[in-house]
């Protein structure tokens, strides 16, 4: 998968939707994708870079390549480590290997998307109760106050 190209303007085309993909100095074709060094914040809430990290592991299989992702920061993870697969949540896609960086070298991910995950976190519990509820209702001869 190729997301994007560089375009002459100097901007990237890479889609709002891609996150985590980063310039490879040996591809022109990404020369202009953002370089992760860029997005460090080694002040950003720890609580709220573990759930980010949770979530972006739960995300589907969306699709393969050829071959292993290395990391940008050559930290010395094997490549196999930084998986061959984009994943998705069904709106947002990322490579397999974006949690690495948020763990170990605190990049922080695009706002839009922080947004898009706590919107889509708050909502969980929510959908538990509900579900809960309908389970019980469900249940020949039980109420929900299990009578």
């Amino acid at each position: 998968m190729s997301p994007g190209s560089s375009r002459p303007d100097g901007q990237t085309d890479l889609p709002d939707h891609m996150i985590g993909y980063w310039r490879d100095n040996n591809d022109p074709a990404t020369a202009n994708w953002p370089d992760p060094r860029s997005q460090v914040d080694a002040t950003w809430d720890p609580k709220e870079r573990k759930r980010v990290i949770r979530y972006l592991k739960s995300g589907a299989k969306y699709a393969g390549s050829f071959g292993y992702s290395r990391c940008r920061f050559k930290c010395g993870i094997p490549d196999w480590k930084m998986g061959k697969y984009d994943l998705t949540d069904g709106t947002f896609v990322w490579p397999e290997g974006y949690p690495h960086y948020l763990l170990v070298h605190h990049v922080k991910p695009p706002e839009r998307f922080l947004h898009h995950v706590r919107q889509r976190l708050a909502s969980r519990p929510v959908a538990r109760v509900l579900r809960f509820i309908s389970n019980l209702l469900r249940r020949p001869g039980k109420t929900a106050r299990g009578s």
